[in-house]
């Protein structure tokens, strides 16, 4: 599990990964996406696409409406469940909540992430890993659409389960990065990470579904993920509850503060880890 994490530090796949090795059942491979030739492309400018994307979800203005939300995620594995309790604030607040044998909190403000439980206290999460806090708020994906518009490249025509996608790039200093828009709804269908070390080049796939209304936004309510083409398991999302946060929640909590003083300081621009 070490080596699968330095790969791809993503906590929800840990859980759901430990959940499906303890079950001693492996679940069925869901398809990956699938891309079409050369000779079918006919693409649109990326900015294109986020736009279609962001009117789909809703609207620029309701998205810029937005400054907290909180929701609740549910990981489902034969035998067993887990709950998160996400809380954000655009563009860079997380606190996450994971409730089980041992409550653990995981929490990022700006470019300062930390985790936390009650065995081992507070720690600074690395600058290379902030994106491990940000995928656990799936709904941040969403959110984050505008600042993708004038950095994404379309790169091809694609196929996500049984829907028509289009496939843009996104700049990455830590692999290749990729999302996926319906053709039909113009709504985020797909999120693809692969990453490589010396031995493997391994995608972490993730796939968007059941979307609903909750005003002022369209929001998927279930996702999918695959590492390596083996299903890991679903996020099922509920409870979600808009502008009810105070901003203080997120304040970097002391001890937090005072490891990242003794820390060696941020030099990656601010959200090359977002993806």
């Amino acid at each position: 599990m070490a080596r699968f994490s330095r790969i791809a530090p993503l906590l929800p796949l840990a859980v759901l990964a430990a959940s499906a090795a303890a079950q001693n059942t492996p679940p069925a491979n869901p398809p990956p996406p699938t891309t079409a030739p050369a000779a079918a492309r006919d693409l649109p400018e990326a900015a294109a696409v986020i736009d279609r994307a962001i009117k789909a979800h809703g609207g620029p203005e309701a998205l810029a409406s937005i400054t907290s939300l909180q929701y609740v995620i549910t990981t489902e594995q034969p035998g067993s469940t887990s709950t998160f309790r996400v809380r954000a604030a655009p563009p860079d607040k997380t606190l996450i909540t994971i409730d089980g044998t041992t409550r653990m909190e995981f929490g990022r403000n700006g470019d300062i992430a930390w985790r936390h439980d009650a065995a081992t206290g507070f720690a600074l999460i690395p600058e290379s890993q902030l994106g491990q806090v940000t995928r656990l708020h799936p709904l941040g994906l969403v959110m984050r659409l505008p600042s993708y518009r004038d950095r994404a490249v379309t790169a091809d025509h694609a196929t996500v389960g049984d829907h028509p996608c289009l496939k843009l790039r996104l700049p990455s200093t830590q692999g290749e990065v990729f999302l996926y828009f319906d053709d039909e709804t113009g709504l985020v269908r797909g999120l693809e990470e692969i990453r490589a070390n010396a031995s493997a080049r391994i995608a972490l796939m993730t796939t968007f579904e059941d979307e609903r209304a909750v005003a002022p936004l369209t929001i998927f309510h279930l996702a999918t993920m695959s590492f390596g083409g083996q299903a890991l398991g679903a996020l099922k999302l509920s409870d979600v509850r808009y502008n009810t946060l105070d901003p203080e929640l997120f304040a970097v909590p002391a001890e937090v503060a005072a490891l990242a003083r003794t820390s060696r300081p941020t030099t990656a621009p601010a959200g090359v880890n977002d993806q």
